[in-house]
């Protein structure tokens, strides 16, 4: 149908840019892991009452391998963590999650196929899609909210999974 044409035009892999806005990296994979680096600020200073740490979950990789994936939503999920505290440099870090569906990729050396929204490039297989019914029930890869909680070291981050 011509509503269907217009989806699969939008979510077609085309890398040029021509009569589209995007950012320059917009849809590039960023595969280093930070831990507590030194911010130093450019100008002026952080408040002296900023204390404490703010994690935002977002995206770290589109493809593993030759494979994939065209959209933000569908992107292997990173933590990005900034840590403030009085008399010292701000710090900061990124990291993966460590899902299911990040270590078989990087396992395999190939993003591994499971439930998206989007689609992937090389498309999945019918048995790949067979296989992903039967074992890969869980989706358990784009996990959207950091918390911390009480009596627990590091954060949990929640999603649209069931537990």
């Amino acid at each position: 149908s011509e509503g269907q044409e217009k989806c699969s035009g939008y979510a077609a892999f085309d890398d040029s840019t021509e009569g589209r806005v995007q950012p320059e990296g917009l849809f590039s994979n960023e595969e280093s892991e930070i831990t507590e680096a030194q911010l130093k600020l450019v100008d002026g200073k952080v408040p002296e009452w900023l204390a404490g740490t703010m994690y935002k979950v977002g995206v770290g990789a589109y493809s593993v391998g030759e494979r994939r994936v065209n959209n933000v939503v569908d992107a292997l999920s990173k933590v990005y963590k900034w840590t403030f505290t009085p008399g010292a440099e701000p710090t900061f870090s990124a990291k993966f999650l460590k899902t299911g569906i990040f270590n078989r990729s990087v396992e395999t050396g190939e993003l591994v196929p499971h439930k998206i929204v989007g689609d992937m490039d090389p498309p999945v297989s019918r048995f790949e899609k067979a296989k992903m019914t039967v074992w890969d029930a869980r989706r358990d890869n784009n996990n959207i909210t950091p918390w911390k909680l009480k009596g627990r070291d590091g954060i949990t981050v929640c999603g649209e999974a069931p537990l």
